[in-house]
């Protein structure tokens, strides 16, 4: 194990994928509970667990709606049990997509935030730190 307690593949004792820098200026640049103890590795395989799930989900409901369609358009043509089984799949398969969509938002949260093109953010915050700590 490394002095700073990081260990290949596993991480940092709390968690952490990279170990927080130590030095005399560490502290000055980076402020206190600024340096993530998640590990990123972890929310990297957990967004991937959502997408999967969604998938998943996604291929069931479009199964599902296929085979219902298939029965009732041959098999099961008529009647007020055959309209109300339809209407019963139809909430079936919508409550499905409900299930979808919060995964697909699960797997999203996990995202990192996308960058603007053109832009260089950091020096965009910098010199409105700059502005406002000089006012």
């Amino acid at each position: 194990m490394d002095p700073d307690g990081f260990v290949p593949h596993v991480g940092m004792p709390g968690g952490a994928d990279i170990p927080k820098p130590h030095g005399l200026y560490t502290n000055s640049l980076i402020g206190p509970d600024v340096w993530p103890t998640e590990s990123e590795n972890g929310i990297k395989q957990a967004s991937q667990d959502y997408k999967a799930f969604q998938q998943r989900h996604q291929q069931a409901a479009d199964t599902t709606l296929a085979l219902r369609d298939q029965v009732f358009s041959t098999s099961w043509t008529s009647g007020d049990a055959a309209d109300a089984a339809y209407e019963h799949y139809g909430s079936q398969y919508r409550a499905q997509l409900h299930v979808v969509d919060i995964a697909e938002a699960g797997a999203g949260a996990f995202d990192p935030p996308r960058r603007r093109r053109g832009t260089n953010q950091t020096a965009d915050a910098r010199s409105t730190r700059q502005r406002t700590q000089g006012d």
